[in-house]
């Protein structure tokens, strides 16, 4: 039946702590449910600690909505991750499988082959409606996880990274209005995957919860996200909907917060980041052959790939296809699973700095983790795993690392499906934010723990790396450039280091010193392909087209054709005065994303340089329909409507790029010079100054200042200028015309 949702216009509030009063509810002791099939809810909440909600025993919060949910449910508390990084989790979560099988290691660099099936795929086989509503660019579509989903709404806000080190992200609340908008036309059953991204780093949450939390901004995102959770549980009551949906809640990994001296995730393998939340609110009515009371707590330790056959074996899906994980509904009857050993890793230090990578395994209550100094923990006795117990049982551990060592032997197999396509922009995106391992990773050639320990760089990492990305943020890139530089000194062979002073250095001017940091960069490691864009770039910018196109070439062959590599050499071709070349190459970036602004952008490009304003007309138009603030597609309308002579409509869509980018000075001196054509010498004359402020040596906007003032009668400032033009340009033969005829 169709199901027609409300539109909320979810507003933040302030919720105040208190206890979530609820009754306790006894399972219905009916085995079989009969024929009907209940909707499924998967909600997923990014770097999220379990120990930071009220549920799990934590005062200092208010999470109601996901309080609620585990009072009237089951609460898992004793979840492990696969891999403390976004996509890898997810792979997990949606396909039961552990990296090892899946291949997919880590975020931006791997993308799920599709001889994997996914949750989304299981449930659309059933005739399920499928949805999916994603937050961060990490779960963007071409990373494979969209597979079996009917909507996978994955669209970030433009300009929504909040520093030079991240990538476009958008709100709960936002992800809400996507999400509540597909549920108004859904029909039932459907799958809908909803995934929230606000306690990941940085800890920005609005208000009223920025000020509530101001002591722990990553408790006030929380609460933020569980506030929006709240509206999207409403929506379902509203219509009707939730006593008939499975609802599942978990987070991907959790967040290091100090612990261990790691901030973030990644990185690390501990149980600050590795633990995560898990609970599970059935539909009521559910038959479910149980001794437990809900809401029921649960101290076995599980894993995220065990919610796969878990959901399809509640929702009664079948499952034709093996995976790593087990079916815990023999739990929620109160009953147990066999005694597992759970593996995880992170191989991301090793792909992304060339130290050793990690990996660990859990059996009980015991944990083990090879890195070149072993350690093993006693998770009962020590539960923040100060004490390392590898000297003291060495039979223990090296038990363990047997065991581990046979489940990795299994991961070479699955490498060459999860190699990851990587564009431009994703490259700078990742590779900014510190989770970009490279366009075509190696594996290290076995588990043997090589290089420096992780565990050990983590204050060199917080001192220089990441201290220096904040002051690079702040615009300070002499004073990044000089920590940056202290971490290649500690750590030169760590090509990270070196990609990111030579970020630095081309901020400052230093384009040749940053050359040579790029190319050590790619000596150390001539298979990430982070080195190989900006040093396109760099040779763009010299006019060395030919070699622009060789990197460029030379990073698409490790991160393959996409949109934007293929964008960015028909924009190389268009200033070889090559434009069939451009079109070509562009014609295939928009094979694979027909919206794609800056291929649509450069092919306008490329028929202005054919001469066929019509037709150039017609892909700068499809660039504002795809992206309205596009500056440069609003300035070319603009330059056709000049050649056209339509002056009044050069003038609105100068002045549509000026707003979309107020601190362009070309846009600026261009909408001078058409306000001078129209005779609007007033207005000119603010333009060509807004156009100065921004570029003081724009010798465009100094002359037509200039020819203003002369207008004006204000003869002495117009000789001024003029003299300052030919300070910057003595060869500027209007202005040396013009100076003549003044004096």
């Amino acid at each position: 039946m169709a199901t027609r949702f409300a539109i909320f216009h979810l507003m933040s509030k302030w919720i105040g702590i208190a206890a979530v009063a609820a009754a306790v509810i006894v399972v219905v002791l009916v085995l079989g449910r009969g024929p009907e099939q209940y909707n499924v809810l998967l909600i997923s909440i990014d770097t999220l600690r379990p120990d930071h909600l009220g549920c799990y025993g934590y005062q200092d919060i208010a999470t109601p909505n996901i309080d609620q949910l585990a009072e009237e449910g089951f609460l898992f508390l004793d979840v492990s991750a696969t891999v403390p990084l976004t996509l890898p989790s997810h792979t997990s979560i949606l396909t039961g499988l552990l990296p090892i099988t899946s291949g997919v290691r880590d975020n931006g660099t791997f993308v799920l082959s599709d001889q994997f099936i996914t949750l989304a795929e299981s449930f659309a086989q059933e005739g399920y409606q499928t949805g999916a509503f994603v937050a961060s660019f990490v779960l963007d579509s071409q990373f494979g996880l969209d597979q079996g989903f009917g909507v996978y709404d994955d669209k970030m806000e433009t300009g929504s990274q909040q520093s030079a080190f991240l990538w476009p992200e958008r709100r709960a609340d936002a992800v809400n209005e996507t999400a509540l908008k597909w549920f108004q036309g859904v029909e039932e059953p459907f799958f809908a995957f909803v995934h929230y991204y606000d306690p990941h780093d940085p800890y920005t949450p609005p208000q009223p919860f920025y000020d509530a939390y101001a002591h722990n901004l990553y408790d006030g995102e929380i609460a933020y996200t569980d506030s929006v959770l709240g509206g999207l549980i409403e929506a379902l009551k509203t219509n009707d909907l939730y006593e008939n949906t499975l609802i599942v809640l978990v987070s991907d990994h959790g967040e290091g917060l100090g612990e261990h001296d790691e901030a973030g995730h990644g990185v690390l393998i501990y149980d600050s980041t590795i633990r995560v939340a898990l609970m599970v609110k059935l539909p009521e009515g559910y038959g479910l052959e149980s001794d437990l009371e809900t809401p029921a707590k649960i101290g076995y330790p599980v894993q995220l790939i065990d919610v796969f056959p878990t959901i399809l074996e509640l929702a009664d899906v079948r499952q034709d296809h093996s995976t790593d994980g087990v079916s815990l509904v023999p739990m929620l009857g109160g009953g147990r699973i066999d005694s597992r050993m759970l593996y995880f890793e992170s191989l991301y230090p090793y792909f992304y700095f060339k130290w050793s990578s990690l990996r660990g395994l859990r059996h009980n209550d015991w944990k083990y983790i090879l890195a070149p100094e072993e350690e093993l923990y006693n998770l009962a006795e020590d539960p923040h795993e100060l004490n390392n117990l590898a000297s003291a049982e060495p039979e223990r551990a090296s038990e363990m690392r047997a065991n581990l060592e046979m489940i990795a032997a299994r991961e070479a197999e699955a490498l060459e499906s999860a190699r990851r396509a990587m564009s431009q922009e994703d490259v700078r995106q990742l590779m900014a934010l510190g989770y970009l391992a490279g366009g075509r990773p190696k594996l290290p050639e076995s588990i043997e723990p090589e290089g420096r320990d992780p565990k050990h760089m983590m204050k060199d990492l917080a001192n220089y790396l990441w201290e220096g990305r904040d002051l690079f943020d702040q615009g300070n890139f002499e004073g990044a450039a000089g920590l940056f530089g202290r971490m290649v000194l500690r750590d030169p062979g760590n090509p990270q280091a070196h990609v990111h002073l030579a970020k630095a250095l081309m901020e400052m001017g230093e384009i040749e010193i940053a050359q040579k940091e790029f190319r050590r960069a790619i000596e150390i490691d001539s298979t990430h392909s982070s080195a190989f864009f900006p040093m396109a770039n760099i040779m763009r910018q010299q006019g060395n087209l030919d070699r622009a196109l060789f990197y460029l070439r030379l990073g698409a062959s490790l991160s393959m054709e996409t949109p934007d590599v293929l964008s960015s050499m028909g924009a190389v071709f268009v200033e070889k005065g090559e434009p069939d070349s451009a079109i070509q190459v562009l014609e295939q970036a928009l094979d694979m994303n027909p919206e794609d602004p800056k291929a649509l952008q450069n092919m306008g490009q490329a028929y202005l340089a054919k001469n066929q304003p019509e037709q150039a007309m017609r892909w700068f138009r499809a660039t504002v329909e795809a992206e309205p603030q596009n500056v440069k597609a609003l300035a070319n309308i603009a330059r056709v409507f000049i050649e056209r002579g339509q002056t009044d409509s050069t003038i609105h869509y100068f002045r549509l790029a000026s707003r979309a980018d107020s601190t362009d000075a070309t846009v600026w001196a261009n909408l001078g010079s058409a306000y001078r054509q129209k005779g609007m010498t007033a207005e000119a004359g603010d333009a060509y100054e807004a156009a100065i402020k921004y570029e003081p040596e724009n010798t465009m906007a100094l002359f037509g200042l200039a020819a203003v003032r002369a207008q004006e009668g204000r003869t002495e400032e117009s000789i001024d200028l003029l003299e300052r033009i030919l300070e910057i340009d003595p060869d500027f033969q209007p202005a040396l015309r013009a100076l003549q005829s003044l004096r």
